[in-house]
């Protein structure tokens, strides 16, 4: 996975990296493909922390066919807002 260049005040490169590893120890036992809701059952049956969750919630609803897909995404979509912990 390939890391893009962000600016984010409260959140470094090493701490946004991170951040997505944990995003995926929580979505990667989803049966993919899976659909957003399917993933985002796997993050609460999981007891994900409320960062990772408002981060999967801002998913769009489609399709991922793979855990990495969904951390695309996670990525694509920047960090949770920083009141988030």
């Amino acid at each position: 996975m390939l890391l893009k260049a962000y600016e984010v005040d409260t959140v470094d490169a090493s701490q946004w990296r991170q951040f997505l590893s944990r995003v995926l120890d929580y979505v990667g036992a989803a049966p993919y493909p899976a659909t957003r809701d399917a993933v985002l059952a796997q993050a609460q049956r999981g007891n994900t922390p409320s960062d990772v969750m408002a981060a999967l919630l801002r998913l769009p609803p489609r399709t991922y066919e793979t855990a990495q897909e969904v951390v695309a995404q996670v990525e694509s979509q920047g960090p949770p807002p920083p009141h988030v912990k």
